[in-house]
């Protein structure tokens, strides 16, 4: 994995096991299902588009776990606001959630982004 995570929540170690399933179906041909019927693209493509899966994805959660690290040395902890439920459920969805998620960060931290 080359994303770094703060170390807020754990999540960086959860991105690293979606990095290794999704790497393996990526080069491997393997799809959600387990089966092997993917297409047979280039090592290229495949590792492009494990790329492009997984950056959208790892940005955002490492810049949450930033923006909630960040707030909590200039706000009392309980005003940092909590996952939107939407965006917990992306959380914890793993390697099958979609790359982008389902709110933006001015939804969830409002006004509290002035801060940073």
């Amino acid at each position: 994995a080359a994303h770094s995570v703060r170390p807020v929540s754990g999540l960086g170690g959860s991105l690293a096991f979606e990095d290794a399933t999704l790497l393996y179906r990526a080069l491997f041909d393997v799809d959600e299902d387990g089966d092997g019927d993917g297409d047979s693209s280039s090592l290229e493509r495949r590792l492009r588009d494990f790329e492009a899966k997984r950056l959208p994805r790892c940005r955002s959660i490492s810049r949450d776990q930033s923006i909630r690290s960040s707030l909590s040395y200039k706000v009392n902890y309980v005003d940092i606001p909590r996952w939107n439920p939407l965006y917990e459920e992306w959380i914890w969805a793993g390697p099958d959630a979609p790359p982008e998620p389902p709110v933006r960060e001015s939804e969830v931290f409002g006004n509290l982004l002035k801060l940073i």
